[in-house]
């Protein structure tokens, strides 16, 4: 944890002016690109010839910066990576100050306050091998604060994380391939074909009466893709008793998510247990149907807040009180994660406030009220503005279809006027009216928006005709 690398310099030296060509756009006042054709390169917003604005910087040793800039300064929020690390947070005249997630390559995250272009004030690293360090920070260093070990309950297991890698090969076929799969300790390949794609299960560990029954360890894999890994206890082929999962995100290439230690019954999460995700939330307490159906829970957050309710899909989802690490405190109804419904909010300075909060927004201090009925009256209103939208459009359409049937009718008769030598001339002009006009009047029911544009276009052609071959 004490030899990870930063990118202090690398942002010092980034903060002069591009001195490079504008290659496309407004590269004073509006957005642009600046390129010196050496690898630096800009895309985004400028001011007085400033970078300012929403903005992206690609530099020629290959770092990158996506966000906001000011003064030709990165300033607000942005994302800066480089090879050693991805950093995302706020940045204040080009310096990293305030609220960021630095994450390294070599695994380690750190989430908390920064001052100057150091981790300084209250934040949470953690290294590569699950230690975590939750506390004050003092440029870099770590000062009065909690370090917690990594537990090998928690982290992988690594053993059978190489017994899996070993054992596991692309384009395996269903079966038993080592062992006794019937009663004794052996090793079980299942393969199936899904929506998603080639699912495969593979088992190690012990069996009785052909199905796996006490201890053992699964991995699935999905299109050879590490998803899901199980330790522990088995009882008439499924999870029952004591065990840990493992769910890993598709999206990080394998990387470790979050996992579930504690109880389980017939497959499902039942009874004590435990969820944590690498991002340092800890989850507690009882669950009833499964990982995702209700519990009741404490929820300890990497940043130093609390909760204790009840949850539903992981998310607050019930009846519970949320404290903050500045001391706020949220007693009453949350759903999906959100404050939701009678709220009772104690600020850490003795200041209170009462009444109802939906989808996480203040709506009234009248306790009284519901947020059923706040949603409908917002659904009444969306609807009453959909409808709005659609008259509107319809009133167009109409005004469309009477402006191009009005003036087809026009050049019609003018075309009728006209000689050979002129009909030739702006054979091209009509025929393409018509043939739109035509279209127009087919599609008027299957294909409402198709239409309106042909008349539309059908209009204009007529109107170029008209004004081309019979102003006389």
């Amino acid at each position: 944890m004490k030899k990870l690398l930063f990118f202090v310099l690398l942002l010092l030296n980034y903060q002069s002016p591009i001195l490079a060509k504008c290659i496309k756009g407004d590269c004073q006042n509006g957005p642009g690109i600046y390129d010196d054709s050496k690898g630096n390169k800009y895309i985004g917003n400028f001011k007085d010839g400033d970078r300012h604005g929403e903005g992206s910087m690609t530099w020629d040793v290959g770092d990158t910066y996506k966000g906001q800039w000011v003064n030709n300064k990165m300033h607000g929020k942005g994302t800066y990576k480089t090879k050693l690390l991805t950093y995302t947070g706020n940045f204040t005249a080009g310096i990293i100050e305030g609220q960021g997630t630095a994450k390294y390559t070599n695994g380690a995250t750190y989430v908390g306050e920064w001052k100057n272009n150091n981790r300084h004030g209250q934040g949470t690293i953690i290294d590569n091998k699950g230690n975590k360090f939750t506390g004050q920070f003092i440029n870099n260093k770590q000062g009065k604060g909690v370090f917690t070990k990594a537990n090998p309950l928690i982290g992988k297991n690594k053993n059978n994380e190489n017994r899996f890698k070993k054992t596991f090969n692309r384009g395996s076929k269903s079966g038993c391939i080592k062992g006794n799969c019937e009663n004794g300790e052996g090793t079980l390949i299942n393969v199936f074909n899904t929506k998603r794609g080639e699912l495969t299960l593979l088992y190690i560990g012990e069996f009785k009466d052909k199905k796996r029954h006490g201890k053992g360890a699964e991995a699935s894999y999905l299109n050879n893709l590490l998803r899901r890994e199980y330790h522990g206890d088995y009882k008439d082929d499924y999870f029952h008793g004591k065990g840990k999962k493992i769910f890993h995100d598709k999206l990080h290439n394998g990387a470790t998510d979050k996992y579930y230690v504690g109880e389980w019954r017939e497959g499902k999460a039942i009874g004590n247990g435990t969820v944590v995700w690498t991002t340092g939330r800890k989850l507690t307490g009882t669950f009833y149907k499964g990982i995702n159906s209700y519990a009741e829970v404490t929820i300890n957050y990497s940043s130093g807040s609390k909760y204790v309710g009840a949850v539903k899909n992981l998310f607050m989802d019930g009846k519970g009180v949320y404290t903050k690490a500045n001391g706020d405190t949220y007693n009453g109804f949350f759903k999906q994660g959100m404050l939701h419904g009678k709220m009772e909010v104690v600020y850490a300075n003795g200041e209170k406030k009462t009444g109802l909060w939906c989808r996480g927004k203040f709506i009234t201090t009248n306790r009284n009220d519901t947020c059923e009925r706040v949603i409908a009256s917002e659904k009444q209103k969306q609807k009453e503005r959909q409808a709005a939208k659609i008259r509107k459009w319809d009133e167009q359409f109409k005004k469309d279809k009477i402006n191009a049937t009005q003036i087809m009718k026009k050049a019609q008769k003018c075309y009728s006027t006209l000689n050979k030598v002129q009909r030739s001339q702006a054979s091209t002009l009509w025929g393409n009216a018509l043939i739109d006009f035509n279209r127009a009047k087919k599609f008027e029911i299957s294909k409402p928006s198709v239409s309106r544009s042909l008349y539309f276009t059908s209009y204009r052609q007529a109107q170029s005709f008209m004004n081309m071959m019979c102003r006389r």
